[in-house]
């Protein structure tokens, strides 16, 4: 036998070939064809040199003979190890395409959150809307109850706990439309860091003894666009969410710094932001809750400790402030919530609000537009309680026609959601144009598009509302 038979070679896992003194091929293992990728007869008989052998292997050669003499070399294909530069330049490579795929994962869950929130927004603000329609029909009619029921003090002790839970629910429709970025806002220019030393003294007496607050506020802090109520209740939102993640004590930190994006960032458009950090070292929450925690009636609380609206309304307000709200959190090791408010372009002063007795009215004529009978309804009947003369429309069609049969018209009072072709702000354009000097006042129960037409400076009444409210609200629109 000249070479060592093909059973051998074949037994191998390098590939292996063997050539004779002239260097042609005179037997190889499947090894070698399958990493040639090539039948036995286009390799045995074939100079070794014309061998298209992948890069990446080394051939060691070894000179043997026959048991007859015949000289032949024994070639082994070794794979090469790569160099330790290699193996940390791959090591790094995949070191950065991780960080890739991790950050491609995290902005991925972002956006499918917040498509999930939209959706959930817009489905809640539809249902908050007709909630507040519902109520404003409610606390009319107590309202006229009330006046009708003088001398009957069993009567009218039903009607005030009737209000009571009316205002109580619309309180709660109010964080709904918050969430759904609907709620009615009054930004103007505020000062963060002293809104929250004047929150100090609350916040200490809504926390037990065994929690400490602390503060680290950045100097010369850039005023906020913001309504500056809401923020007031969205950092409370967020303090007594650290105090019940605390039950045995720890440390509350509320900072400001101020932040500078020169190119958008994560649902952030480039410009000045001052960031406001809500953050404690309680009990953390875990993974599988975090991207769900801003959603409303979502809890990790226990059954009866929480309402699942407080995050929901801290989304809700800072998203339709132009800002944003970012969380971290792990279990046993607290958590954190910043919020991103956009600086304010500018300083205006805002007057406050009266708060005097119910005004009754002096025969003017008011007409009140709305599509919804019963609100329309209630809304005729307690303004003639109020000795108003009114006159009803349910379409901005109507109204204009109306307005032009009737030129003793003091007031347009119109909701902004108008069913049919115009909206509210757009009857209100209309009736201005035909008649200079109309005094007009909207009602809404959500902020929406149309509201956005009615310019800063129109007055709006916010649904559901008490007689008082609405008597005052006429007074001033009336009379400013």
């Amino acid at each position: 036998m000249a070479y060592p038979p093909q059973w051998i070679l074949d037994a191998l896992d390098d590939p292996v070939y063997l050539e004779d003194g002239e260097g042609q091929v005179v037997r190889c293992n499947q090894a070698l064809l399958g990493l040639l990728q090539a039948e036995s007869a286009r390799v045995v008989g074939w100079p070794s040199s014309q061998l298209d052998i992948p890069t990446g292997h080394q051939a060691e050669h070894r000179q043997l003979s026959s048991p007859s003499g015949i000289p032949f070399t024994w070639v082994t294909l070794k794979r090469e190890l790569p160099s330790i530069e290699a193996l940390q330049g791959r090591a790094k490579e995949l070191e950065a395409s991780e960080r890739q795929l991790a950050e491609l994962l995290s902005r991925q869950r972002t956006v499918q959150q917040a498509q999930r929130l939209e959706s959930v927004g817009q489905l809640t603000g539809g249902i908050a809307h007709d909630f507040n329609n519902l109520l404003a029909v409610i606390t009319g009619c107590l309202e006229l109850l009330k006046v009708r029921a003088q001398g009957n003090p069993p009567v009218l002790d039903l009607a005030d706990r009737a209000l009571t839970a009316a205002e109580r629910g619309a309180a709660l429709i109010q964080r709904l439309l918050a969430f759904s970025r609907r709620q009615m806002l009054s930004p103007e220019p505020t000062n963060v860091n002293a809104m929250i030393l004047e929150m100090l003294d609350l916040s200490r007496r809504s926390l037990a003894e065994h929690i400490e607050i602390e503060t680290e506020l950045c100097d010369e802090p850039w005023l906020v666009l913001v309504d500056p109520s809401q923020l007031e209740n969205a950092i409370l939102n967020l303090v007594i969410n650290a105090r019940d993640a605390m039950p045995d004590g720890g440390i509350l930190m509320i900072s400001t710094a101020k932040v500078e994006l020169d190119a958008p960032d994560d649902g952030l458009m480039a410009g000045d932001y001052l960031r406001v950090t809500v953050s404690d070292t309680g009990t953390g929450i875990g993974s599988e809750h975090l991207g769900r925690v801003f959603e409303p009636f979502y809890t990790t609380k226990e059954t009866g400790r929480g309402s699942g609206l407080g995050l929901s309304m801290v989304y809700g307000f800072v998203k339709q402030s132009h800002g944003t709200v970012r969380i971290e959190s792990e279990p046993n090791r607290g958590t954190t919530v910043h919020l991103f408010l956009p600086r304010a372009g500018g300083a205006r002063s805002i007057e406050p609000r009266s708060l005097g007795e119910q005004p009754l009215g002096r025969r003017e004529v008011v007409l009140v537009v709305e599509d919804d009978d019963a609100v329309r309804s209630t809304v005729v009947s307690v303004l003639e309680e109020l000795d108003y003369r009114v006159i009803s429309a349910s379409s901005a069609a109507e109204a204009l026609e109306i307005l032009e049969l009737h030129a003793s018209i003091d007031l347009l009072l119109t909701d902004v959601v108008l069913g049919g072709t115009a909206s509210g702000p757009e009857l209100a354009q209309r009736a201005q144009q035909g008649r200079a000097g109309l005094r007009v006042a909207f009602m809404t129960g959500y902020a929406d598009q149309h509201l956005s037409q009615v310019g800063r400076d129109a007055r709006v009444l916010k649904k559901p509302f008490r007689a008082p409210e609405l008597a005052r609200f006429l007074r001033s629109a009336l009379e400013g």
